[in-house]
């Protein structure tokens, strides 16, 4: 009899367990099940907002390889530019310099010419007055003949 009356007390808590605790069994796993598809939509939207994130640092990094490439270039550019600009302010200044030099060169050989004659002019004077023969006739083809020379070389 212990047993029967065991058995059937344990009917009865099976019984009264099914009654009433499944309500709140049911409460329980329904809560349960309710948080698990919160976290699961809370996940799904950290996601969603993660790719969103890469995606848009992404787009930064595309931008910013985009922009170091183009500075890149303006600085290539830049260079170029100024190199070019020295290499032509140098050609000038060489420029400049020959056609000085060419003056200098030019206005000595005119000044030693001017100083040749001159001095040819001293010589042939001094050498008709050392001359016995009629100086003034001498002198005067002389004079006229290096006067005639002097004004063609100052033309030239």
């Amino acid at each position: 009899m212990i047993l029967e009356s065991n058995l059937i007390n344990l009917l009865i808590l099976i019984f009264i367990l099914v009654r009433f605790a499944r309500q709140v069994v049911g409460e329980i796993l329904w809560q349960r099940q309710q948080q698990v598809m919160q976290a699961l939509a809370d996940a799904q939207q950290r996601l969603a907002q993660a790719e969103q994130q890469f995606k848009s640092a992404e787009q930064d990094w595309l931008q910013t390889q985009n922009q170091i490439q183009q500075i890149e270039q303006e600085a290539s550019q830049t260079a170029e530019a100024v190199r070019q600009y020295w290499l032509q302010q140098a050609n000038e200044a060489i420029a400049q310099l020959k056609v000085q030099t060419n003056q200098s060169l030019h206005n000595a050989s005119k000044q030693v010419a001017k100083q040749i004659k001159q001095t040819f002019i001293e010589l042939a004077i001094n050498k008709v007055k050392q001359t016995p023969v009629d100086g003034e006739v001498i002198l005067d083809r002389h004079i006229s003949s290096l006067t005639q020379q002097y004004y063609e070389a100052k033309n030239r």
